[in-house]
């Protein structure tokens, strides 16, 4: 279930995560990173959702994430590593800083993929390419 929200820009709902763990994931793994999603700030969720390619959906550049929350690129990249590193460190149960950014984001985004409820980001196009 997607909730809107006064905090987020229109056309933007927050995007939840299944009660239930998806078929093939661990249940326990599923409620840290469950507790790990609903610990980060309505923005981090929504900003990390939008940056990684999920259900089918090219990434939004930094620049278009931006401008969604009237945010610099360099901000949204911040959170969106703040969010992934968070989702994983609950997922793993250790830190993920022996991964790189690339293997975060490999990791994180299939897990994430199967979590959400349904796909409430659909606001606007991706933006042309020009960000990590």
């Amino acid at each position: 279930m997607a909730l809107a929200d006064p905090d987020l820009p229109p056309g933007i709902a927050l995007p939840e995560l299944r009660v239930d763990p998806p078929p093939g994931l661990d249940p326990d793994r599923y409620r840290w990173l469950s507790v790990a999603y609903y610990d980060l700030p309505r923005r981090s969720r929504v900003v990390v959702v939008l940056r990684l390619p999920l259900l089918g959906r090219r990434p939004l550049t930094l620049r278009s994430a931006g401008e969604l929350f009237g945010l610099g690129p360099e901000r949204v990249r911040q959170l969106a590593e703040h969010a992934v590193w968070m989702l994983l460190r609950g997922w793993l149960q250790r830190s993920p800083g022996d991964l790189t950014s690339v293997e975060r984001h490999a990791l994180l985004a299939p897990i994430l993929n199967a979590a959400i409820d349904r796909h409430p980001l659909d606001a606007g196009e991706p933006g042309e390419d020009g960000s990590g």
